[in-house]
Protein backbone atom coordinates (compact mmCIF):
# COMPACT_ATOMS: atom_id res chain seq x y z
CA UNK A 1 0.00 0.00 0.00
CA UNK A 2 1.32 3.42 -0.58
CA UNK A 3 0.74 6.53 1.74
CA UNK A 4 -1.88 8.00 0.02
CA UNK A 5 -4.33 5.10 -0.29
CA UNK A 6 -6.14 3.57 2.73
CA UNK A 7 -7.99 0.19 2.21
CA UNK A 8 -10.68 -0.43 3.62
CA UNK A 9 -9.59 -2.13 6.85
CA UNK A 10 -8.20 1.00 8.15
CA UNK A 11 -11.20 2.47 7.68
CA UNK A 12 -12.93 0.76 10.34
CA UNK A 13 -12.28 3.29 13.28
CA UNK A 14 -14.88 5.41 10.82
CA UNK A 15 -18.08 3.02 10.83
CA UNK A 16 -20.25 6.10 9.36
CA UNK A 17 -17.49 6.38 6.33
CA UNK A 18 -17.35 2.64 5.93
CA UNK A 19 -21.28 1.99 6.13
CA UNK A 20 -21.78 3.95 3.23
CA UNK A 21 -18.95 2.85 1.06
CA UNK A 22 -18.72 0.00 -0.99
CA UNK A 23 -16.08 -2.90 0.69
CA UNK A 24 -13.64 -2.55 -1.90
CA UNK A 25 -13.10 1.48 -1.69
CA UNK A 26 -10.43 2.84 -0.80
CA UNK A 27 -9.87 6.60 0.92
CA UNK A 28 -6.61 8.86 0.31
CA UNK A 29 -5.60 10.43 3.83
CA UNK A 30 -7.17 13.81 2.73
CA UNK A 31 -10.54 12.13 3.27
CA UNK A 32 -9.57 10.03 6.49
CA UNK A 33 -8.76 13.40 7.72
CA UNK A 34 -11.81 15.00 6.65
CA UNK A 35 -14.29 12.43 7.71
CA UNK A 36 -12.20 12.47 11.18
CA UNK A 37 -12.12 16.17 11.37
CA UNK A 38 -16.11 16.17 10.92
CA UNK A 39 -16.75 13.48 13.10
CA UNK A 40 -14.44 15.67 16.12
CA UNK A 41 -16.22 19.13 14.95
CA UNK A 42 -19.42 17.46 15.41
CA UNK A 43 -18.66 16.20 18.42
CA UNK A 44 -17.09 18.97 19.75
CA UNK A 45 -20.23 21.30 18.77
CA UNK A 46 -21.92 18.66 20.92
CA UNK A 47 -20.13 18.71 23.74
CA UNK A 48 -20.30 22.67 24.09
CA UNK A 49 -23.77 22.44 23.32
CA UNK A 50 -24.24 20.21 26.77
CA UNK A 51 -21.67 22.63 28.42
CA UNK A 52 -23.74 25.26 27.76
CA UNK A 53 -27.19 23.58 28.62
CA UNK A 54 -25.47 22.61 31.89
CA UNK A 55 -24.27 26.20 32.65
CA UNK A 56 -27.71 27.65 31.88
CA UNK A 57 -29.02 25.20 34.03
CA UNK A 58 -26.49 26.08 36.85
CA UNK A 59 -27.29 29.94 36.52
CA UNK A 60 -31.00 29.27 36.47
CA UNK A 61 -30.65 27.19 40.24
CA UNK A 62 -28.87 29.71 41.37
CA UNK A 63 -31.29 32.26 40.63
CA UNK A 64 -33.70 30.15 42.10
CA UNK A 65 -31.72 29.61 45.13
CA UNK A 66 -30.94 33.16 45.26
CA UNK A 67 -34.97 33.88 45.01
CA UNK A 68 -35.34 31.96 48.21
CA UNK A 69 -32.66 33.81 50.14
CA UNK A 70 -34.87 36.41 48.89
CA UNK A 71 -37.83 35.25 50.00
CA UNK A 72 -36.18 34.56 53.49
CA UNK A 73 -34.65 38.13 53.84
CA UNK A 74 -37.90 39.39 53.40
CA UNK A 75 -39.57 37.52 56.07
CA UNK A 76 -36.59 38.83 58.52
CA UNK A 77 -37.07 41.87 57.78
CA UNK A 78 -40.84 42.03 58.06
CA UNK A 79 -39.60 40.52 61.65
CA UNK A 80 -36.96 42.74 62.33
CA UNK A 81 -39.66 45.61 62.03
CA UNK A 82 -42.15 44.34 64.16
CA UNK A 83 -39.54 43.61 66.38
CA UNK A 84 -38.68 47.05 66.13
CA UNK A 85 -42.40 48.41 66.19
CA UNK A 86 -42.64 46.46 69.84
CA UNK A 87 -38.92 47.71 71.07
CA UNK A 88 -40.15 51.20 70.60
CA UNK A 89 -44.01 50.66 72.25
CA UNK A 90 -42.07 49.04 75.13
CA UNK A 91 -39.82 52.53 75.26
CA UNK A 92 -43.04 54.21 75.28
CA UNK A 93 -44.56 52.69 78.50
CA UNK A 94 -40.88 52.45 79.95
CA UNK A 95 -40.95 56.13 80.05
CA UNK A 96 -44.88 56.12 81.18
CA UNK A 97 -43.83 53.99 84.13
CA UNK A 98 -40.57 56.06 84.76
CA UNK A 99 -43.18 58.95 84.77
CA UNK A 100 -45.91 57.67 86.91
CA UNK A 101 -42.68 55.99 89.69
CA UNK A 102 -41.57 60.02 89.66
CA UNK A 103 -44.92 61.30 90.69
CA UNK A 104 -45.33 57.80 93.63
CA UNK A 105 -41.63 58.95 94.87
CA UNK A 106 -42.83 62.35 95.57
CA UNK A 107 -42.58 62.83 99.81
CA UNK A 108 -41.02 59.60 100.24
CA UNK A 109 -38.08 60.01 103.38
CA UNK A 110 -34.84 59.37 101.69
CA UNK A 111 -34.06 56.19 103.52
CA UNK A 112 -37.32 55.12 100.89
CA UNK A 113 -36.17 56.79 98.08
CA UNK A 114 -32.28 55.00 98.56
CA UNK A 115 -33.38 51.54 98.65
CA UNK A 116 -35.59 51.97 96.12
CA UNK A 117 -33.01 53.57 93.61
CA UNK A 118 -31.16 50.13 93.59
CA UNK A 119 -34.53 48.69 91.71
CA UNK A 120 -35.25 48.64 88.34
CA UNK A 121 -38.45 50.76 87.63
CA UNK A 122 -41.15 47.86 87.64
CA UNK A 123 -39.67 46.88 90.86
CA UNK A 124 -40.09 49.99 92.30
CA UNK A 125 -43.47 50.65 91.28
CA UNK A 126 -44.51 46.79 92.35
CA UNK A 127 -42.89 47.41 95.99
CA UNK A 128 -44.58 51.33 96.16
CA UNK A 129 -48.33 49.87 95.30
CA UNK A 130 -47.68 47.01 97.67
CA UNK A 131 -46.18 49.33 100.38
CA UNK A 132 -49.05 52.21 100.03
CA UNK A 133 -50.31 51.81 102.50
CA UNK A 134 -47.81 52.23 105.06
CA UNK A 135 -45.59 54.29 103.25
CA UNK A 136 -47.99 57.13 103.30
CA UNK A 137 -48.44 56.72 106.93
CA UNK A 138 -45.16 57.20 107.53
CA UNK A 139 -44.73 60.11 105.15
CA UNK A 140 -48.28 61.63 106.57
CA UNK A 141 -48.05 61.17 110.18
CA UNK A 142 -45.78 63.43 112.48
CA UNK A 143 -44.35 61.35 115.31
CA UNK A 144 -45.12 62.22 118.60
CA UNK A 145 -42.77 64.60 120.15
CA UNK A 146 -41.31 63.76 124.05
CA UNK A 147 -42.53 67.18 125.63
CA UNK A 148 -46.03 67.38 124.01
CA UNK A 149 -45.36 70.35 121.90
CA UNK A 150 -45.25 71.48 118.02
CA UNK A 151 -47.22 68.46 117.13
CA UNK A 152 -46.98 69.82 113.35
CA UNK A 153 -43.02 69.95 113.22
CA UNK A 154 -41.67 66.88 111.06
CA UNK A 155 -40.67 63.84 112.47
CA UNK A 156 -37.02 63.05 113.62
CA UNK A 157 -36.19 60.10 112.56
CA UNK A 158 -32.88 58.13 112.72
CA UNK A 159 -32.03 56.72 109.45
CA UNK A 160 -30.07 53.93 110.22
CA UNK A 161 -32.17 52.59 112.97
CA UNK A 162 -35.38 52.69 110.09
CA UNK A 163 -33.34 51.69 107.77
CA UNK A 164 -32.42 48.50 109.83
CA UNK A 165 -35.65 48.32 110.80
CA UNK A 166 -37.37 47.98 106.60
CA UNK A 167 -34.57 45.40 106.30
CA UNK A 168 -35.65 43.27 108.92
CA UNK A 169 -39.36 43.44 107.69
CA UNK A 170 -37.76 43.29 103.60
CA UNK A 171 -34.99 41.49 103.54
CA UNK A 172 -35.30 41.51 99.64
CA UNK A 173 -34.45 45.09 99.83
CA UNK A 174 -30.77 45.81 99.68
CA UNK A 175 -29.42 48.68 101.87
CA UNK A 176 -26.66 51.73 100.43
Amino acid sequence: MNDDTVTNDTTETAPAASAANSKDRTFTNAEVESIIKDRLDRQKRANETAASKAADEARLKALAENNEWQKVATEREAELNAAQQKLNELSRYEQALASQLEREKVGLPQYILDLLAEKPVVDQLEYLLKHAKTLRQTSETPAPSLNGANKSAKPVIDVKARAEELQKRYPSLKIK
